[in-house]
């Protein structure tokens, strides 16, 4: 779990903690205890947060897989001189990454694609993404990262407003044209008012996003292991291929650097 915030959010209460880098990592600290009382209700039993040591090394071995046994090794038997233990956060980026292939990202001995998760129309549940983390031979690794945004109270009264009013224009122009209402007409019709009803009784709207991601030594046939990823969606999810973009989608899909979604003004379209 990464917690991110925006520049927007951030600047004054940061500005009133010293300002700078450190005051906003005040502003987050602070917001970290509701977070984590948030993830025991969901069951979590315990929550304990990375320091920069442990996301260097969820990054190095976000890169490079194989470096898992020695970092390992590392904490058991090498301590820092200082007494700490862990991978200076100079050290987590890759050691080789040449220019990204249009297809493919290769780093450090290891070559990933990566997808972009289109969920159905009718919605769905997290549990159902298990099927893409199903790992089909051993020394694959795939990565699945849900990027959300919970949006202000008053962001999703207006969203759902629209929403609204949107579909029932649709739905009366229809029926004033003598057309035929159909079936999605009606539940999406249907869903927004329901949506509309949820977001006044106090539930919040969530805006979000999901990356897959697939990796394998560079030596093994990448397509094959795609192609399987891919069969496992398959009348679940649509997977786009993000080509021309793997290296920054690998990064959204596999490293805990707390990317954020887009600024977008109509961000709910069906």
């Amino acid at each position: 779990m990464t917690v991110s915030g925006t520049e927007d959010a951030l600047r004054r209460p940061a500005k009133a903690a010293g300002g700078g880098v450190a005051g906003r990592a005040y502003a987050l600290y602070r917001v970290l205890e509701a977070v984590a009382d948030g993830l025991r209700g969901l069951g979590v039993q315990s929550v304990t947060w990375l320091t920069s040591t442990g996301v260097a090394e969820a990054i190095k071995t976000g890169f490079n897989p194989a470096t898992a046994a020695s970092l390992q090794y590392q904490h058991l038997m090498r301590p820092d001189p200082d007494g700490s233990v862990g991978l200076p956060i100079s050290q987590a980026g890759p050691a080789l990454a040449p220019a990204p292939a249009a297809r493919a990202y290769h780093h450090d001995g290891f070559s990933s694609v990566s997808y972009a998760v289109q969920p159905p129309e009718c919605g769905t549940i997290f549990g159902s993404l298990g099927p893409l983390l199903a790992v089909r031979t051993a020394g694959e690794r795939r990565t699945l990262a849900i990027h959300y945004e919970i949006l202000s109270p008053a962001a999703a009264a207006r969203e759902v407003r629209s929403q609204r009013f949107r579909n029932n224009v649709l739905v009366d122009a229809k029926a004033q044209r003598g057309f035929n209402t159909t079936a999605v007409d009606t539940r999406r019709q249907t869903g927004a008012r329901e949506q509309e009803a949820a977001v006044a009784a106090g539930h919040a709207l969530v805006r979000f996003t999901a990356a897959s991601s697939l990796t394998v030594p560079t030596e093994w046939n990448l397509e094959d292991h795609a192609a399987r990823l891919e069969n496992d969606s398959s009348g679940r999810f649509r997977l786009l291929r993000l080509e021309l973009a793997q290296d920054s989608a690998f990064v959204a899909a596999a490293l805990p650097v707390g990317i954020g979604l887009p600024r977008l003004t109509r961000a709910f379209d069906s």
